[in-house]
């Protein structure tokens, strides 16, 4: 079996990939897919377990309530085993998703990771989606804006430092190919006409090998954009009700995704050009 692992990056649609391979398991086995239900959900977050040295508590492993290297060990022992029990008898290509694999801090985390693997399959492709860093650090703000932050955008420390942090592709790319071989990667750019059908899950699927007229139920838009005015608003309502304080505030419930379906349409949020 091989295995075609979706590793993000972040804000490049996972959600909805991993929506279509949660939902679709019976129809993805039928074309000769496997998906895994013992990996977490909705991203699977055992890749990562695997993947990362033990050398500080990442927060994956605080997700999981992973304290010492003996929890991180018999966490993945018992993944492991599960995954075997689960793909027994089973051929095809294995399907995985898990976005915070781009975020590996060295090649041995991918070495560690594909050895972890190999119980299960022979041969790994890693397959990265990539946004311009400007659209990034803009879709992350708004994340943040929703999350209760009250700064104005700007351009990040770690955008300046450059090489090494995750708006460092370059590093990230060369990290999965050095071990997995150039061939055995596949990036794809995170723009709508860059895309099969202007859309990320058309283009997973093409991809992957799996071609219109194969009967999948599509997910929905997942974390739809907010326009620059609710954008605004957002931030100065957090301003003056602040979005946790003591609890959810009474006066401010939870407002923010009501205003990101009222403010879709506006001028998009976007990053000053002098910067």
């Amino acid at each position: 079996m091989r295995a075609i692992l979706h590793i993000g990056t972040e804000k490049t649609g996972s959600s909805s990939i991993q929506s279509l391979l949660r939902k679709n398991r019976s129809a993805l086995r039928r074309q000769g897919y496997q998906t895994s239900r013992e990996l977490g959900r909705p991203s699977q977050i055992a890749l990562a377990v695997a993947a990362l040295p033990t050398d500080e508590r990442w927060r994956v492993h605080r997700r999981q309530s992973l304290d010492t290297d003996e929890d991180v060990s018999a966490y993945r022992l018992d993944r492991r085993s599960a995954l075997e029990k689960e793909l027994a008898g089973r051929d095809g290509t294995l399907l995985l998703s898990c976005e915070q694999l781009s975020k590996l801090p060295d090649e041995q985390s991918v070495v560690r990771l594909t050895e972890w693997l190999s119980c299960v399959v022979s041969q790994v492709t890693a397959l990265v989606y990539v946004r311009r860093q400007d659209s990034f650090l803009v879709s992350l703000y708004s994340q943040a804006l929703k999350s209760g932050r009250t700064a104005p955008l700007d351009v990040p420390d770690e955008v300046v430092a450059g090489a090494g942090s995750k708006f460092d592709y370059w590093s990230l790319v060369s990290r999965w190919a050095n071990v997995l071989g150039p061939d055995r990667e596949v990036g794809r750019v995170f723009e709508r006409d860059a895309l099969v059908g202007g859309d990320v899950v058309k283009d997973y699927l093409d991809v992957v090998g799996l071609h219109p007229g194969v009967d999948l139920a599509m997910p929905s838009r997942r974390n739809p954009r907010l326009d620059s005015t609710g954008a605004e608003f957002l931030r100065l309502l957090t301003l003056h009700i602040p979005s946790r304080s003591h609890g959810r505030d009474a006066l401010r419930g939870d407002v923010s995704p009501t205003v990101t379906r009222a403010a879709q349409d506006g001028p998009p949020l976007a990053m000053d050009p002098a910067e």
